[in-house]
């Protein structure tokens, strides 16, 4: 691809709300993973470890992290401060930055990308990481104080883990993690997602604003119940736009306030069973309906695409040349150029 238009600019636009026909790729997103969320190992499936909460965690077969649950950091939310389950300001400050920042920044392409520091658990997502999903349900409920107070110290820390991160890094955007949603609706009612969750994002957005930063605030499952809610409170980017969501009314919600990031319908997209066409079928409705009127950007990562191009490419190869390849044609019916 020629470097003449520059994908770093193109992406910057993006994320001020700015108008642009080319779109690049998530491709030129470099990403580095904020410290202590997760266990600082290697991703092999079955290891173990803690992160800075206490939680153990364990690597599992598709290299992702996920808490065990045999033995829960806090079985009571009343007695989260005398466990000691939020980090410290003393203990984020004892951390190596100087050594985390230059891990990072020696695979960041300033010029080209756009930089991004992924924080790995939410408000919503940290209370069940230490308790397990019913216990921390339950909590809201049985002790609602407590969570209050809970969610107050995890609004504490996460401005000062920002605030290094703006300090050592400079990333351009902070993208959070926080899956509110399963399949079908929201894992919170409306209105105690309202009463525990929002006020807090809303600070933790505006903070983030105040760093010189973008937001991008990620959210799997099915939001449409707090979608404008979420929108409302100003977030740069929304992502990942997921196909258990009726996404013409999350385009209509979201219009220009925010930049949308797909993630169309990764149940076809990545099955292997699925069929070729039923995957085209499924990546230009969702471009096609996200993508109208600009403010998208599709969720598109390094595919392998030189592998792709040769005859003996492996199917995962052949099913990603496939997706961006219709992607690209999607887009250029709308108007927008891809960078690939």
């Amino acid at each position: 691809m020629s470097l003449e238009i520059n994908p770093r600019n193109e992406l910057l636009k993006l994320y001020r709300g700015e108008d642009t026909k080319t779109i690049p790729t998530c491709r030129y997103v470099d990403v580095a993973f904020a410290p202590g969320e997760r266990p600082a190992l290697p991703s092999i499936p079955g290891s173990q470890g803690l992160d800075w909460f206490g939680v153990n965690w364990e690597c599992c077969p598709d290299l992702s992290w996920a808490p065990t649950l045999e033995k829960p950091r806090l079985n009571d939310v009343t007695k989260w401060k005398e466990e000691g389950v939020v980090p410290t300001a003393e203990a984020i400050d004892a951390l190596d930055w100087d050594a985390w920042a230059a891990m990072w920044e020696e695979k960041f392409d300033r010029k080209n990308h756009l930089q991004e520091v992924w924080i790995t658990s939410g408000f919503f997502e940290r209370l069940h990481n230490l308790m397990g999903f019913e216990d921390s349900l339950c909590a809201y409920y049985t002790d609602p104080d407590a969570v209050h107070e809970f969610m107050d110290a995890m609004l504490v820390y996460k401005k000062h883990l920002f605030r290094k991160i703006k300090e050592y890094l400079n990333p351009d955007a902070i993208f959070q993690m926080d899956d509110f949603g399963h399949n079908k609706n929201t894992f919170l009612s409306r209105e105690m997602w309202k009463e525990f969750i929002e006020l807090r994002l809303g600070k933790l957005i505006d903070y983030t604003h105040e760093l010189g930063l973008f937001y991008n605030l990620h959210s799997c499952g099915n939001i449409m119940t707090i979608l404008a809610d979420i929108v409302a409170l100003g977030p740069d980017a929304v992502n990942p736009a997921q196909a258990v969501n009726d996404l013409v009314e999350y385009k209509r919600i979201v219009g220009n306030k925010a930049l949308i990031i797909d993630e169309l319908n990764r149940q076809i997209v990545d099955s292997a069973y699925s069929l070729d066409a039923d995957v085209e079928r499924e990546i230009r409705k969702g471009v096609r309906t996200l993508a109208a009127g600009g403010h998208y950007l599709p969720q598109i990562f390094d595919f392998g695409m030189e592998g792709a191009k040769d005859v003996n490419a492996t199917p995962e190869e052949a099913r990603a040349k496939l997706v961006i390849d219709a992607t690209a044609e999607e887009l250029k019916s709308l108007g927008y150029e891809l960078i690939r």
